[in-house]
């Protein structure tokens, strides 16, 4: 009986003891849970720089946006045959470009050069009221201007690509526009739809 008594406590405790988790095992299960804790933790920098570009090439277009607008303001006047509101739209496409942040476009040197021509012949637009010939031979290079810059940076905007075969000694020139129908910039009233649209964007 005592022999019976004795195996059963033997064994009692042999089951006890290992039915209680190991204190190593137990320290490498937490170790690996805190690893994982960490590991979630830890800021996903590729999203986060992948989101920060996607947010810079926004805000890029966002302004490149605005100097669209400004031109299109431009060529409105010049259809107009109105050689005061082109001078005030060279002036706004001046201030736009001016507190335009082009720090997002410093590695493209091409970029650098388009803000540059168009710089140049709008100042010639502006300085040049009641001239509008002159006007409108700046206003065709501040035109190849922004198509090469469309080209490069895309718009969200629908615009039309105009030709005119007629200007510049009929060597022809091209202009954006928001609308289908040809209103040309070129020679205004003289010759309103004298044109064709060549490419849609």
């Amino acid at each position: 009986m005592k022999k019976t008594i004795i195996f059963s406590i033997i064994t009692s405790l042999f089951f006890a003891c290992n039915s209680k988790p190991d204190s190593h095992d137990r320290h490498n299960h937490e170790a690996d849970t805190a690893k994982t804790e960490v590991k979630i933790a830890m800021p996903q920098t590729d999203s986060l720089h992948a989101e920060h570009n996607k947010t810079t090439e926004s805000s890029a277009k966002s302004n490149y946006d605005l100097i669209l607008i400004d031109y299109l303001n431009l060529k409105n006047a010049l259809v107009k045959d109105d050689s005061k509101a082109a001078a005030d739209a060279g002036n706004a496409i001046l201030a736009t470009l001016k507190k335009f942040d082009n720090s997002t476009s410093k590695s493209n040197k091409e970029i650098i050069e388009i803000f540059e021509s168009i710089k140049e012949n709008a100042e010639h637009i502006k300085d040049n009221n009641g001239k509008i010939d002159h006007q409108r031979e700046h206003f065709a290079m501040i035109s190849k201007d922004m198509i090469d810059l469309i080209a490069i940076s895309g718009t969200s905007k629908k615009l039309y690509q105009d030709f005119c075969p007629m200007f510049n000694d009929s060597k022809g020139a091209a202009w954006l526009s928001e609308t289908k129908g040809i209103k040309n910039p070129y020679y205004g009233a003289e010759m309103l739809t004298c044109g064709s649209v060549i490419k849609e964007y």
